[in-house]
Order: C-alpha cells, then sequence, then structure tokens
C-alpha cells in the first residue's frame, strides 16, 4: 500500500469525525458566551467543562493517531510525485488541526473558570 493510499483510508475515516469536531467545537463557543452571565447555574457550567473538555480530549486523540502519518506524509514530500500535492494538502490539514485543538482548550479553560467563579459565589451547600 502506498503513502498516497494510507492517507486516503485514513483521510476518508477522519474526514467526517473532524467536520463534526469543528461544528460542536463553534457551538460550544457560542453556548460559553451565553453562559457567562449571573444566573448560570453550577450544574450548566460542569456540563460545559465536561462537553469542551471531551471536544479537546476526542481531538488530541485523533492527531496523536494520526501524526506518524503526517510526520511520513513530511519525509516523503516532493512536489513531483504522483501523491506529493495529496501528502502536501495532508500535511497542511494536520497543522491545521493545532489551531482547532489551541480553540477547544481555551474553551475549556474559559468553562473551568466559569465554573471556579459560580462556585466562588455560591453559598455553601448549594452544589
Amino acid at each position: 500500500m502506498t503513502l498516497g493510499d494510507r492517507i486516503t483510508d485514513f483521510a476518508t475515516l477522519v474526514a467526517l469525525v473532524l467536520v463534526l469536531l469543528t461544528l460542536f467545537t463553534s457551538q460550544r463557543a457560542t453556548k460559553l458566551g451565553v453562559l457567562n452571565r449571573p444566573d448560570t447555574k453550577l450544574a450548566e457550567a460542569w456540563q460545559e467543562v465536561f462537553l469542551d473538555t471531551s471536544i479537546a480530549i476526542v481531538t488530541m486523540i485523533l492527531f496523536a493517531t494520526g501524526l506518524p502519518l503526517a510526520f511520513e506524509a513530511v519525509e516523503k514530500l516532493h512536489p513531483l510525485s504522483d501523491s506529493g500535492p495529496l501528502q502536501g494538502a495532508f500535511a497542511i490539514t494536520w497543522l491545521m488541526l493545532i489551531g482547532l485543538l489551541a480553540w477547544q482548550v481555551a474553551l475549556a479553560v474559559g468553562a473551568w473558570k466559569l465554573r471556579a467563579a459560580i462556585k466562588k459565589n455560591e453559598p455553601a451547600g448549594t452544589e
């Protein structure tokens, strides 16, 4: 099996997952913005912590799973080869995952901070 075939097979498997992760991340960013209000309940903040952290973890696992293939694509990259454009596009896409992951981690950190702020302002025994 050629490198181009392996990239194509892997990309086919993860394409839908990446689209869904991006959509879920966008939705979570919107929700976190809505939750930044004084009447947000601690349970809502915990739910956001769970969802944002879970999405970031899934993206990290997906990134780590494809990293060896991305390294191989860069290592064997030759623009004039038959699979050169495919390898280049795959490597660039994999680098873009770092941006998606950074966004997700920022959302998770924001959710944890929101939870901490709500917990700090709630009377004892209302958890």
